[in-house]
């Protein structure tokens, strides 16, 4: 690995991971070794990137590639930071996914910074990184300020419709996270696009869904949706974890909302 450049690091590791594959513990060790130093030569996109591809190899289960240190976190993090005005919005939701991915939650200085950052971006982003910034965000249990949101809700309600299934389903999980209930412009949007994309939810992004909705409990909430999102959980129920029909049912409690006989004896 010695001869590699920070370019040739960064897209390798991005290759990898979009494959999904894992090179080992010792591959991994090496390249946390050699690439700690040179983290401050990476371009914005190289570290993005680098991040994503590490993130996505991470999240292989038991398979997955062994976390970097805490150590090479911050140099990945402090290297990143001196560099926001470079990232792209693409590049700044990858930046925040892999950080939410590899369970480091960064201190408040560069919280501060990256909520800055992903702010200014908003205007720019798609609605695939509008759905990885806030649920990112959610699961670093960061607390996004007014103004963050006051910019958030307009932007997005527009890209709503672009969004794919996964996008909308972690979007509305990342909202139930945040404890954030949406102005009804917004899910009067979100609700017809949800239910056009259920057909395409896997089981997860479906309970998801429904958790989320037990969280926020939002009053223009009909039943007729929750029936829907309902029959796409009926139609998956035998590839469904326990964990998550048990949210499923935790939200219905929530609600208040009565399933059909025939889901509950599925």
């Amino acid at each position: 690995m010695s001869g590699f450049t920070p370019q040739g690091f960064a897209n390798v590791v991005w290759a990898m991971g979009k494959l999904q594959r894992r090179p080992g513990a010792d591959w991994a060790a090496a390249l946390y070794k050699e690439t700690e130093a040179q983290l401050g030569l990476f371009t914005p996109q190289g570290l993005a990137n680098m991040g994503s591809g590490l993130g996505h190899m991470n999240g292989l289960g038991l398979a997955g590639l062994p976390r970097p240190s805490q150590r090479w976190m911050q140099a990945y993090l402090a290297a990143a930071v001196q560099q926001l005005d470079g990232f792209s919005s693409q590049g700044l939701a990858n930046l925040l996914w892999a950080l939410a991915r590899l369970g480091y939650c960064p201190p408040k200085d560069s919280i501060k910074a990256l909520t800055t950052a992903s702010l200014a971006q908003l205007p720019r982003s798609s609605a695939q990184d509008l759905s990885l910034m806030v649920y990112s965000f959610a699961v670093l249990k960061v607390k996004l300020p007014e103004q963050w949101w006051s910019r958030y809700w307009p932007v997005s309600v527009d890209k709503l419709e672009q969004a794919g299934s996964q996008a909308l389903a972690n979007t509305f999980y990342a909202l139930g996270k945040h404890r954030r209930v949406p102005p009804t412009f917004w899910l009067l949007a979100f609700l017809p696009a949800m239910q056009r994309s259920l057909p395409h939810c896997s089981p997860q992004a479906a309970a998801n869904v429904l958790w989320a909705a037990g969280q926020l409990r939002p009053p223009q909430l009909p039943g007729a949706w929750l029936d829907t999102v309902l029959d796409r959980v009926y139609q998956q129920l035998q590839d469904a974890k326990p964990v998550e029909l048990s949210g499923v049912l935790l939200a219905l409690k929530r609600l208040q909302h009565k399933p059909s006989q025939k889901w509950l004896e599925g």
